[in-house]
C-alpha cells in the first residue's frame, strides 16, 4: 500500500522514475518497520532477505501501472504477492542449501613429498 503511495507522490513531485522507484521502495520498507514496531515483532526488513525484493517488485508494479494508466495499487500488490509466494515456495529448498554442513576434504592418505614440491617451484 505504502509502496504505491510513495511512488506516486515522488513521481508527481519530481517526474523522475528512478527517484519515484527509490521512494516507493523506501516507503514500503518504512511502512513495514512501523507495522513491525506497532505489533512488537522483529523487523522483517532486517531479518528477511526477500523483503527488499518484495518492495522493489511493488515499486516496479507501480511504475508499470503508471505507464499503462492503471490504478497503481493493482500491479503493485500483484507483484508483491507474487514475489512473496515464490519466496515461500522456494524457502524450504533455499534453507536446506544454506544450512547444509560444509563439505570438508578427506585427509590425504599419503604424505606429501615436500622436496618434490620445492624442486618444482624453484
Amino acid at each position: 500500500m505504502l509502496i504505491s503511495l510513495g511512488f506516486q507522490q515522488a513521481f508527481d513531485q519530481t517526474g523522475s522514475i528512478p527517484i519515484a522507484f527509490a521512494m516507493g521502495v523506501l516507503s514500503g520498507i518504512g511502512g513495514g518497520l512501523i507495522r513491525d514496531a506497532i505489533t512488537s515483532q522483529p523487523p522483517q526488513a532486517v531479518s528477511d532477505p526477500v523483503y527488499p525484493f518484495m518492495m522493489a517488485a511493488g515499486a516496479a508494479g507501480s511504475l508499470l501501472a503508471a505507464q499503462l494508466e492503471l490504478s497503481p495499487w493493482t500491479l503493485s500488490v500483484a507483484l508483491v504477492l507474487t514475489v512473496a509466494v515464490i519466496s515461500v515456495l522456494t524457502r524450504e529448498r533455499l534453507s536446506a542449501v544454506v544450512t547444509e554442513e560444509p563439505i570438508t576434504p578427506a585427509p590425504a592418505t599419503q604424505p606429501v613429498n615436500r622436496s618434490l614440491l620445492l624442486s618444482a617451484v624453484f
